[in-house]
């Protein structure tokens, strides 16, 4: 290809205080633009990246004997209604309006639909069978404010096995694990395999795997081991402390005073210690209550984060805080702070942050009274020594806290009965096997960044070289051999080749291909030209050759991979 027939779409100067470091180089570089919030278009040089990782991905799959297919991105409603997830996630969904007098659902993930359709093919299939696709999905997404790491349009390529035996689905889980990591590794990527139980099956272990990556940006945090360099995954309150009901009535110790109002008593306490409560309408099936309750630090926010590290399998969706009239029907009056104490028989949840306090403030919801001076009973909660780390050198020593960002999950679903079409029942071991696509390539950017740009793994270049004259029209031998060195690659050896033939300056030719990613660039000028010698920059390993321009097309090819 020629400059004339790229868009390079390269800025200057971009920044955008809204968004992280990774998303605004993105933008620099050309990679994406938003549409809206949440929303992207992947621009030529960011679809030339995500194509050199499908090609990889498929590379791999194809390996493993893994077949490709597409499933439709618009989903019936009526497939979804028949699974708990529907539910839990409905407030996450994007439904379409009545088409037809039916609903349809874009994408979330493709669980359901897969089985589905073995469901209906089952007396057509040879087990183990294993199949992937690589798709946009689509979630309504709140928290937008990361670039591509949360959108409501995402990239995953997601993949499936069927079995007739858990040994079968077992020796297939530990070959797309161990894939995965080759992938990943492909990539620069260093990624922990964190073993997890995994709510969505039932079978044997009930075993999952989380692949994640320390980054800075990650909503997620890890403890590794600095000693086996092994990791877990720190989930404030899954992960630290098991989930009471919590209604302390002895050994406590506490100082009661009225308050005028809301904005006085806050001047008049110690808000470090001051513990808040939020109550919600609760999943039923779960649950006797009719409502959960959540306490958490005041100082703390209600972030839908903090919702889903708690109590996101406990709640109602969509998500639904109890109004002033439940309030009032709940604690017989109208109360303005709500705490822990006096919930008429409504369970709650601790939040990590308030599980390690000591000496804590709370409201008992009567009377307009504030207890002062609370402390845990060792019956109602039990924390784990790791999550003193903070205040324990001896465990600063042996362990590290990282904030991490999930790039793939795989597990093993519920073995399913399906029924043959002779009336006999079958059974059938699943696994699923998920990679965020668009994740992978914001950790790539973020493993490889520079200080104005990205140094791509060879294997995802959008361009495999660069050839930039100078004075291409105003020299002819600078033209004559720019084009006769741009042919003889295309034909003989590397495709993936791009010519500056733009007419502007070396300086602002340079510096989009320089940003554009290109692993190899070659200069040529009129005064090598002269001592028979060409210019390479190999960017990645920062080498910078004048090489013999009768050797050099057999050094391209020998030593492309640089």
């Amino acid at each position: 290809m020629k400059s004339k027939e790229y868009l390079f779409l390269t800025l200057k100067n971009y920044k955008n205080s809204k968004y992280n470091e990774i998303h605004n180089l993105m933008v620099k570089l050309g990679i994406i633009r938003q549409l809206s919030s949440g929303i992207y278009s992947w621009l030529p040089t960011g679809k030339a990246i995500l194509d050199k990782i499908f090609n990889y991905i498929k590379f791999e799959m194809n390996k493993i004997k893994c077949l490709e297919m597409l499933i439709p991105i618009l989903q019936s409603e009526e497939i979804w209604k028949n699974n708990k997830k529907y539910k839990i996630y409905k407030s996450e969904l994007i439904i379409t309006k009545k088409v037809n007098n039916k609903k349809f659902i874009l994408s979330p993930t493709n669980e359901e639909i897969i089985l589905y359709l073995i469901k209906k093919e089952i007396n057509n299939i040879n087990l183990p069978l294993k199949i992937f696709q690589i798709q946009s999905k689509f979630r309504n997404e709140i928290r937008i404010n990361k670039g591509i790491l949360r959108t409501k349009e995402f990239i995953m390529k997601d993949a499936y096995s069927f079995h007739n035996s858990y040994k079968c689905l077992n020796n297939t889980y530990n070959i797309f694990k161990n894939t995965y990591k080759k992938i990943f590794n492909k990539f620069n990527i260093k990624t922990f395999a964190i073993k997890t139980k995994n709510n969505n099956g039932i079978i044997k272990e009930n075993l999952s795997h989380e692949f994640h990556s320390i980054s800075e940006y990650g909503d997620n945090k890890i403890i590794i081991c600095k000693k086996t360099n092994k990791a877990e995954i720190f989930k404030n309150s899954k992960k630290i402390y098991k989930h009471y009901i919590l209604t302390p009535k002895e050994n406590i110790k506490y100082i009661s005073y009225n308050y005028k109002s809301y904005n006085y008593i806050l001047n008049k306490i110690c808000l470090e210690k001051f513990i808040k409560v939020f109550i919600f309408y609760a999943n039923t099936n779960l649950i006797k209550s009719k409502f959960i309750a959540l306490a958490i630090k005041f100082k703390d926010s209600l972030s839908i984060n903090k919702i889903k590290e708690n109590i996101s399998s406990y709640i109602r969706f969509p998500i639904k805080l109890a109004s002033k009239d439940d309030i009032v029907k709940i604690f017989k009056g109208n109360v303005e702070i709500i705490g822990m104490l006096n919930l008429k028989n409504i369970p709650i949840i601790i939040d990590y942050n308030v599980a390690i306090l000591s000496d804590f403030i709370t409201s008992i919801n009567i009377n307009k009274i504030l207890i002062h001076g609370l402390n845990w009973n060792n019956k109602f909660i039990k924390i784990k020594e790791v999550s003193d780390i903070s205040n324990n050198n001896s465990l600063k020593k042996k362990l590290i806290i990282k904030k991490s960002i999930e790039i793939a999950h795989i597990f093993k679903l519920n073995n399913n009965i399906i029924k043959t079409n002779n009336g006999n029942k079958k059974n059938i071991f699943m696994g699923s096997y998920g990679i965020g696509i668009s994740r992978l390539l914001f950790l790539t950017i973020e493993k490889n960044l520079n200080i104005n740009d990205i140094k791509l793994p060879y294997i995802l270049s959008p361009f495999k070289i660069s050839i930039i004259p100078i004075n291409y029209y105003k020299n002819k031998f600078v033209y004559d051999i720019s084009n006769k060195l741009y042919i003889f690659l295309n034909k003989k050896y590397i495709n993936n080749i791009i010519l500056e033939n733009r007419n502007i300056s070396f300086g602002k030719s340079f510096k989009d291909h320089y940003l554009l990613g290109t692993s190899t660039i070659i200069i040529i000028s009129e005064k090598y030209i002269k001592l028979n010698l060409i210019e390479i920059i190999y960017k990645n390993n920062k080498k910078i050759l004048q090489l013999d321009f009768n050797i050099i097309l057999k050094f391209i090819k020998k030593h492309s991979h640089m």
